[in-house]
């Protein structure tokens, strides 16, 4: 009899093992998302201080995050990631101790302030004091005929010394309204050119780089709370032709219609931007697909049904354009680079097509 039989290792089933890959798959994307927003969420928690290179630490985040989303070798991920963690902890370590640093100046500033005040304040109460003490001598003296003269002495003293407490309390006053108006100057000045750095100069809408920022940002976002949105890449038909036929500024027109004319179309907290070229890019907050196509094709149909009178040709002339449209929305997993090559493909498919259409 054979007590001690081997056993033989359970048989799984093709179902089973299929079950069980789907489940360490969905196990490995739940984790690589909240890997995402972790570094999502230490993007936010690095402030923006001088004495630290806090763009270039969260570019290094974005591309510590990118590995994460792209599909690379278990290995090289690893490695990259082991590189990046020890610049995240020193980089945490400086800020921290900097925080300690400034916290410690802001004490120091408030007690030397505080005893300034202090000071400041007991000098102006014995001078109104010193002030009023001579007022009441004078109204003594007021009633003394013999040393009338030294009276009016006073009096003059007194008020030559109000008029400079006035003169200097209106020096003060107006050195306090140009220092205002300066720092509002300043601020003013600083968000133009911030403004300026992120729109294109011909169309008055976003730029490349405006775009790559939002697109990167909701995309991150997304791993922490749904944000649903469309993206639309936006392509002039036959821009070539138009600028070979009429001139490089009537290509330039054209540009500027079709910026405005999408923007005529889009919420106001909507994007809109131009993404290189003749080509345009749209983000629409909470859109569907089937939404978002409905709105691309009214997009596409206001701009094939415009007419546009050119005057400085010799003659003038009436001319038309099309533009062809790709659409996608964001679906839980994309990376910025995944849907945009999905829109990218659509506006592929609408050129191949026939163009003037919008295809998802």
């Amino acid at each position: 009899m054979f007590f001690f039989k081997k056993q033989e290792p359970e048989k799984r089933t093709l179902q089973e093992l299929g079950d069980a890959l789907n489940l360490e798959q969905q196990t490995a994307a739940s984790l690589l998302n909240s890997v995402r927003a972790c570094f999502v969420f230490l993007r936010d928690f690095s402030m923006e201080l001088a004495e630290l290179d806090t763009s270039g630490f969260r570019e290094e985040l974005n591309e510590l995050s990118k590995t994460f989303s792209e599909d690379i070798p278990l290995g090289k991920r690893e490695r990259i990631f082991e590189r990046g963690k020890g610049r995240i902890g020193e980089f945490i370590a400086r800020q921290q101790s900097l925080i300690k640093a400034r916290e410690k100046e802001l004490k120091d500033i408030i007690s030397i302030l505080t005893k300034a005040v202090a000071s400041m304040d007991a000098e102006n109460h014995m001078f109104n004091r010193r002030v009023f003490d001579q007022s009441g001598k004078l109204a003594e003296l007021a009633h003394l005929d013999d040393i009338r003269q030294l009276k009016n002495q006073l009096e003059a003293n007194v008020t030559q010394m109000r008029q400079t407490i006035e003169q200097k309390r209106e020096k003060d006053k107006v050195r306090i309204q140009s220092l205002s108006t300066r720092v509002a100057s300043l601020n003013e000045a600083l968000e133009q050119a911030r403004t300026a750095s992120q729109m294109d100069a011909l169309t008055q809408v976003h730029n490349r780089r405006s775009f790559d920022e939002t697109i990167r940002n909701l995309v991150e976002r997304n791993t922490v709370e749904s944000i649903p949105f469309a993206l639309y890449l936006i392509d002039i038909d036959n821009f070539k032709s138009v600028n070979d036929t009429y001139g490089h500024q009537v290509g330039d027109r054209v540009l500027l219609a079709t910026a405005q004319l999408c923007k005529s179309e889009i919420r106001g907290e909507d994007f809109i931007g131009r993404y290189g070229g003749e080509e345009f890019v749209l983000i629409l907050a909470g859109m569907t697909l089937g939404q978002a196509k409905k709105r691309g094709a009214k997009i596409c149909e206001r701009i094939g049904a415009s007419r546009y009178r050119v005057d400085d040709l010799g003659k003038p002339e009436i001319i038309s354009f099309t533009v062809s449209i790709g659409v996608t929305v964001y679906q839980k997993g994309d990376t910025t680079q995944t849907v945009i090559e999905r829109a990218d493909q659509a506006l592929y498919l609408a050129k191949r097509t026939g163009k003037n259409k919008v295809c998802t």
